[in-house]
């Protein structure tokens, strides 16, 4: 109790008693973003407590994240943003050519033929409706994934007309699927969706049952960049 007295007298304030929102953190956050252009959400908690005396949560920064997703947009990051490809050729002399496809934000710890890799591309988004960019290695095999998720946002929003919604991603840079096909082996999608992943400090992503992220991103302050699109589109593309 004495040292809650001393602590109070000199003004000090734990975490919950500053209950931090967007606005009130946002002309720090501006300063700080002047200075340190690069700085992440984590970083951004580090550095609103040192330099501003402001303590946002450690292991909540639902409070920084939804300040990036309303006054800088380009940093703000949820589900169905970046779904990223990637082929497997490692097994070709068992006539196999493998393709993953993964939404990178919920999962954060398809064969050579382009037209078949393409018909997977389209049943997922099918399913998942489309998102907002695509990324894999440079290989011909994703051409047609390229082309086709260009052609979608460009039919439903004019403005990106002569842009391509596609990353390509150089050789060793695609790292995520090249952890999925190393543990192709023994795990498969439904346990690897409804498993928590192991806790880890220095990712900024949320921690959790990846299914539960995807699906209800907003209990983890994330967004969800998901454009709805109609049948009739697919079956055109």
């Amino acid at each position: 109790m004495k040292f809650k007295k001393i602590y109070n007298a000199m003004g000090l304030q734990c975490t919950q008693q500053q209950n931090h929102s967007i606005e009130s953190i946002c002309d720090a956050m501006m300063d700080l973003h002047k200075a340190y252009p690069n700085a992440g959400a984590q970083e951004m908690v580090s550095l609103l407590f040192h330099e501003k005396d402001m303590s946002v949560k450690v292991f909540d920064l639902n409070v920084v994240i939804l300040y990036f997703a309303a006054f800088e947009v380009e940093l703000a990051t949820g589900v169905n943003n970046l779904f990223t490809v990637d082929q497997h050729n490692k097994w070709l002399h068992f006539s196999l050519a493998l393709h993953t496809g993964i939404e990178l934000f919920s999962v954060w710890h398809l064969n050579q033929n382009p037209q078949l890799i393409l018909m997977y591309y389209l049943d997922t988004i099918e399913k998942l409706d489309i998102l907002m960019i695509t990324q894999s290695d440079p290989g011909s095999e994703n051409y047609g994934i390229a082309n086709a998720h260009t052609m979608l946002h460009q039919m439903y929003d004019v403005s990106l007309q002569d842009t391509l919604q596609y990353w390509w991603i150089h050789t060793k840079k695609n790292v995520t699927p090249k952890i999925t096909w190393s543990q192709l082996h023994y795990r498969y999608q439904d346990h690897i969706n409804n498993t928590v992943k192991r806790h880890d400090h220095n990712k900024v992503l949320p921690h959790g049952i990846p299914n539960l992220i995807y699906e209800s991103p907003e209990d983890f302050g994330a967004l969800d960049f998901k454009v709805t699109i109609d049948q009739d589109t697919i079956d055109h593309v």
